[in-house]
């Protein structure tokens, strides 16, 4: 985390950031500091890191999240922008947490529910 927030400091470009996730693997004791790392990425406008922000969220997804809390509507809401930016991977993930959604919308879960409409 510490390395993540070292190399935020000095205002790196897309490329160094790009550079430092490949040296970086996705594993539970980088998965914050992947996390920072792509969440900069994503706020400049890349589709790739958007939808793996989206992953991070998802409850449905299984990698190293590390501290970051499942979030579907946030999972949700970096799939849809990772589409929009032109990332054409998200169907299968769309599909994965749709079906979560569907399983807690049954269970009584009035966000799933709210956010399956939405997804229709």
């Amino acid at each position: 985390m510490h390395l993540a927030r070292g190399i935020l400091r000095d205002n790196p470009s897309d490329d160094d950031l790009r550079r430092a996730l490949t040296m970086m693997p996705l594993d539970e004791g980088n998965a914050d500091a992947n996390f920072l790392l792509r969440e900069e990425l994503a706020e400049r406008g890349d589709a790739e890191s958007m939808f793996m922000l989206g992953q991070f969220y998802d409850p449905a997804a299984n990698l190293p999240r590390g501290s970051i809390e499942r979030d579907p509507e946030q999972a949700l809401n970096w799939y849809r922008q990772a589409k929009s930016g032109g990332w054409q991977s998200t169907g299968p993930d769309l599909d994965n947490l749709k079906s979560w959604l569907q399983q807690e919308a049954e269970n009584g879960n009035p966000l799933a529910e709210s956010l399956l409409n939405s997804m229709e």
